[in-house]
């Protein structure tokens, strides 16, 4: 089973459309439960060759509406550069 970083990022629920810091799931390549924010550089434990840049998934529950969503996660030089929500769906409905 892999695991996952955490990324605390500003941005707005797709849902309710509330603004706020959210707790994200970032399924980084090394994955070892690292606490990130926007600009960080990427920790790689692993010593897993990893990409300059690179597109992540990211999941996370909204804490005022409780309905989830996935975001991407832009890495530009091994740093964490932006979050954007994307299209794919969430699993509550």
């Amino acid at each position: 089973m892999a695991s996952y970083d955490f990324l605390n990022a500003f941005c707005t629920c797709p849902r309710c459309k509330t603004a706020g810091e959210f707790e994200i799931e970032a399924f980084f390549p090394s994955g070892c439960l690292f606490e990130y924010r926007l600009g960080d550089k990427l920790i790689n434990t692993k010593k897993i060759k990893l990409k300059e840049n690179f597109i992540a998934e990211g999941y996370t529950v909204c804490p005022y509406c409780g309905k989830d969503f996935f975001v991407n996660i832009q890495v530009k030089n091994k740093n964490i550069y932006a979050v954007n929500i994307s299209d794919k769906k969430g699993y509550i409905a």
